[in-house]
């Protein structure tokens, strides 16, 4: 019996290490890295601050977005970022139905940010969407790296978008 035991879990760990293997992305343009999972596939990328963006065959997806502050910009902190209300972030969020689920500090690869999770109604579809997003300002850019799944999905898709967003490291 134990035999079997050890020998089911030989095989799960080793179909669950195949299921969940992870690339990593390196960017030419900012040199910033991030991993994700290999069942997601880079995507054609439409929209002029989108550096990076992969995505499964369900639509959930991972995008990395990079926006040059403006002069009048350079002074914000994540403090700045943290202390906008939930509704204006509902307001000004370009999707429909936006509802802000939570929003707080985070830290990626040594640096302070701000999480932000939400839900919105899916452009297309009527399903709802989860979202969450990391936003850290660094040597004078805005870095968004959002996450975005089926809500039905997000317990399975969490652990995914976790790794990819905690992976996060920036330009030396």
């Amino acid at each position: 019996m134990e035999k079997v035991l050890l020998l089911f879990l030989t095989l799960t760990s080793q179909i669950a290490f195949t299921q969940n293997s992870y690339h990593t992305y390196l960017s030419l343009r900012y040199s910033y890295s991030i991993e994700y999972s290999s069942s997601f596939a880079k995507q054609s990328i439409i929209g002029k601050n989108i550096d990076f963006k992969v995505a499964d065959r369900e639509g959930n997806s991972i995008i990395v977005v990079v926006k040059k502050l403006l002069t009048q910009e350079e002074d914000m902190t994540i403090t700045d970022i943290l202390n906008i209300p939930s509704s204006s972030w509902e307001a000004n969020v370009q999707l429909p139905n936006v509802k802000v689920i939570k929003k707080g500090e985070v830290s990626v690869d040594s640096r302070k940010g701000m999480f932000l999770h939400y839900t919105s109604k899916g452009i297309d579809s009527p399903m709802t969407l989860y979202h969450t997003n990391y936003f850290f300002l660094f040597e004078g850019y805005l870095y968004n790296l959002s996450a975005t799944c089926d809500i039905n999905d997000i317990s399975k898709m969490q652990p995914i978008f976790f790794r990819a967003l905690q992976s996060f490291t920036f330009p030396d």
